[in-house]
């Protein structure tokens, strides 16, 4: 078995041998065959062991064949033979993707199609005129008016006469959203790159946002963001999507049910976009049951400690020493960038599929981490300080080497340090107006109640309105990676003492 094994080899380097030509103008010149290998007694179980891993992993294809011939060879001739599991790492870089299939479109809820409603738009209209009056009774003249209508809010957008000076609305625009008196109203002024000012206004019908109409839109399907997030709808009716890798971090706050269908969002559409070569989760749930339907996954998406039954984590101090466990795989990997010479984890990828890492030094791919929490309240009471420090540490410098946090609470009695709140420039917060002190988005008590929220980002911040994706959808998801056959095992984060 061994030597047919060592045959097919063999064969493979004389046929790519044979497809080698010379640069045109040049003179071919003859090559010596490759050296024979002697492989030591001890080897050869290991050896053959192996060779028939590739086989069956169906790596010997395409170009991928000379690729790993070669690196094999090279581990042999050194004596360095590494090990099942990181050969079977090898390959998951580069065939993950022609073994893996992704979830269909199908496995989500298809809703009735959304159509504006007559008598919404005569209320709009109406509404128009009423709130041309109020500018009109301040003093301001508006000279064009356009009208968006949304799934959940519509927007005015208001052109004012020459010479108007936005900064009289600095003052006004408590008064006029007074005399509106329409619950959830906002006004944006100046609109970002338009000499207009924006009104926002709730539809009295809610709508369903579901996300199996973000996922199948082309804005979706053809991003080259590296980890693609598809939340919502602007209040104009444009689809709210973001990298999560160009955040890097995320804070969440908002109710219980709230927070856990945005968690899902975040979940499912990377797990749409990515395969389990690319991606890992750490789940941290003190509730014990929002992060239950990922169960099913776990050899494909989800890490954990090496000495743990469960990946998903319940348990406070459990939640604490895995935290400390990143915190050493996040030094792991910076030792990796520094020896391979590159400052980010898509540099470094990059070069090790290129085969420009030498394995035996240690080098191997690294997939993206994502790290959700939920309920961070329940971590703090538990645990103290010490969760909010070391996710502080984490936060600080992962995103480098592909590591991302995801951050949900629902207390609103929760003090956050400053240095916390430093490296979470993005917060999301649904409806609640005592979140402004922890959070410092404004705006959070003229919210909608069904999922609207608003995501600031430095200091802008923009009204979305959120999707929905029902547990059932989640599982069906998590029901078809879970059948497949992949090759692909837990992900092991590194051991810590305690």
């Amino acid at each position: 078995m061994c030597m047919k094994l060592f045959s097919l080899f063999k064969r493979i380097f004389k046929k790519k041998k044979s497809e080698e030509k010379p640069n045109l103008g040049q003179t071919a010149e003859p090559k010596k065959d490759r050296e024979r290998i002697s492989v030591p007694k001890e080897h050869f179980e290991e050896v053959s062991r192996m060779l028939a891993f590739i086989t069956e992993n169906g790596v010997l294809s395409g170009t991928n064949k000379w690729r790993f011939a070669e690196d094999f060879w090279f581990v042999v001739k050194n004596h360095k033979v590494l090990s099942e599991n990181k050969l079977g790492e090898l390959c998951a870089t580069n065939n993950n993707r022609s073994t893996y299939k992704f979830p269909t479109i199908d496995l989500l809820r298809q809703y009735p199609d959304w159509k504006v409603d007559e008598k919404l738009v005569r209320n709009l209209i109406s509404e128009k005129d009423k709130l041309l009056q109020i500018f009109s009774d301040y003093g301001i003249q508006i000279v064009n008016v356009t009208l968006t209508v949304g799934i959940a809010g519509s927007f005015y957008e208001l052109v004012p006469a020459p010479g108007f000076r936005f900064s009289k609305m600095k003052y006004l625009g408590n008064d006029i959203l007074f005399s509106f008196s329409v619950w959830g109203t906002r006004i944006i002024s100046p609109i970002p790159n338009k000499s207009a000012i924006g009104v926002e206004v709730p539809n009295n019908k809610e709508q369903i946002n579901p996300l199996r109409s973000l996922i199948a839109s082309r804005k979706f399907q053809v991003t080259k963001s590296h980890l693609p997030v598809a939340l919502g709808y602007t209040i104009t009716n444009d689809h709210f999507m973001f990298d999560l890798t160009r955040m890097p971090h995320l804070l969440v706050s908002g109710a219980s049910v709230q927070c856990k269908n945005l968690l899902n969002l975040l979940i499912t559409s990377l797990l749409y976009k990515k395969s389990p070569s690319q991606l890992k989760f750490v789940l941290i749930d003190p509730s014990r049951i929002e992060f239950a339907v990922y169960a099913k996954i776990e050899r494909q998406f989800l890490a954990k400690l090496p000495d743990e039954d469960s990946a998903i984590v319940t348990d406070a101090r459990k939640a604490l020493k895995t935290l400390e466990a990143l915190k050493k795989e996040m030094d792991f990997r910076f030792a990796l960038l520094k020896s391979a010479r590159v400052m980010h984890v898509d540099d470094y990828n990059e070069k090790f599929l290129d085969q420009r890492l030498d394995l035996a030094q240690g080098h191997r791919y690294m997939p993206y981490i994502v790290v959700v929490v939920d309920s961070f309240e329940d971590l703090i009471l538990t645990v103290g300080g010490e969760m909010e420090s070391v996710l502080a540490d984490i936060a600080q410098l992962a995103h480098r080497v592909g590591i991302h946090l995801v951050v949900a609470t629902h207390s609103r009695k929760l003090n956050l340090t400053d240095r916390f709140k430093t490296y979470f420039h993005v917060r999301m917060t649904f409806k609640d107006s005592d979140l402004l002190e922890i959070y410092d988005v404004l705006g959070t008590n003229r919210m909608m109640d069904s999922g609207e929220l608003l995501n600031q980002r430095g200091l802008d911040t923009i009204r979305v309105q959120c999707a929905f994706v029902d547990t059932s959808e989640v599982a069906a998801v998590t029901e078809f990676i879970s059948n497949q056959q992949d090759g692909s095992e837990v992900f092991l984060l590194p051991k810590v003492d305690d």
